[in-house]
């Protein structure tokens, strides 16, 4: 909306833009967000913006951790939309002699024995981690020791937190399985519907011959 220059939206163009129905809407902006709604003109974009990035905590910057430079973690800071979107990956820690203490991406690799410390030390709340599945756990504890509150983990297996800490499993096997859904599922349909031309022509094949042999209308 914003970077279309438009100073305000209703909710009936917000409903056509997601598909969620206008007094739902409005009724949610009411219950969450200070943003107020003008008669005849809805809206305002830039208050409505500033109210969902306040009530999604995107509106301040977030340092974060990250926890296994190997591919996974690499590409990890290699992705400029995480620091777009307001995450800056402060510190990144591994177990490597070859990378402690080199740069990957404008960021320093610390010996992952002084993850608790530093995270500790920065506030951080926010940690990726990138390990392995059997070293997961063991790196899981020491940051919710350090205070970490959100835990993003790409180890591929699942971790044991305390109920304060938010763990968000990142597991590529369940994305996968709803790609390979979303095949199954279109093939099936497109058989489905090669099953419904094959019946009709064979429907019409029989009214051809019904026809050439005087089997319809005839005296």
């Amino acid at each position: 909306m914003e970077h279309q220059h438009k100073e305000t939206v209703t909710s009936e163009e917000m409903e056509r833009a997601t598909g969620i129905l206008s007094p739902t809407i409005r009724k949610d902006f009411s219950l969450h967000l200070s943003a107020e709604g003008i008669r005849g003109k809805g809206y305002m974009v830039k208050e409505l913006i500033k109210d969902i990035e306040g009530l999604l905590g995107i509106d301040q910057k977030w340092d974060v951790v990250l926890v296994g430079v190997g591919k996974i973690g690499g590409s990890i800071l290699a992705n400029k939309k995480i620091q777009q979107a307001g995450y800056n990956i402060k510190y990144a820690f591994d177990s490597n002699p070859a990378k402690i203490g080199s740069i990957i991406q404008s960021i320093p690799v610390q010996n992952v024995r002084y993850l608790k410390r530093i995270a500790q030390q920065e506030a951080i709340r926010i940690a990726i981690v990138a390990v392995t599945h059997d070293q997961a756990q063991r790196i899981v504890e020491d940051l919710v020791e350090a205070g970490v509150e959100g835990i993003l983990n790409m180890s591929g297996g699942q971790v044991r937190t305390p109920e304060h800490v938010m763990v968000i499993e990142l597991d590529l096997s369940f994305y996968l399985t709803e790609l390979s859904h979303f095949i199954t599922q279109m093939h099936s349909k497109e058989e489905d519907v090669a099953e419904t031309f094959d019946d009709m022509e064979d429907e019409l094949d029989m009214l051809d011959e019904e026809f050439e042999h005087g089997g319809i209308g005839g005296s």
